[in-house]
């Protein structure tokens, strides 16, 4: 897993690039800590690189969820359509994370959005 980072409309922008599984999981929850420590206002993970997910990534992406939103930092998710959607879609994350995101309507780092915008979950 790689991931890069970026600030867009006030917002720090994740771009995360590989799996979402068990050897990403010290990676991927180092970061959000150390990101969480920086105290950005909103975090916008960009999954549109990431390939697959499994259970251990939706519970890395449910630990960072609540985590952030322990220290006030609202968490946003861009998706692309594929195999990623489909497992966030069948694991009703919708319903968890209101600032969940997909190709089709503008998000915040300039990508696409699927559900409400931040600050309206």
């Amino acid at each position: 897993m790689q991931i890069s980072d970026h600030i867009h409309a006030g917002g720090l922008v994740l771009t995360v690039e590989g799996r979402m599984d068990f050897p990403a999981h010290k990676v991927f929850q180092g970061l959000i800590q150390k990101t969480k420590l920086s105290r950005p206002q909103q975090i916008i993970l960009n999954f549109y690189n990431v390939p697959s997910m499994d259970s251990v990534g939706l519970g890395l992406l449910m630990f960072a969820h609540k985590s952030l939103e322990e220290a006030k930092i609202c968490l946003s998710l861009e998706v692309f359509e594929g195999y990623v959607l489909q497992v966030l879609t069948l694991a009703n994350i919708g319903a968890r994370m209101a600032n969940f995101v997909r190709k089709d309507q503008l998000a915040p780092s300039g990508s696409h959005r699927l559900w409400p915008t931040p600050g309206k979950g």
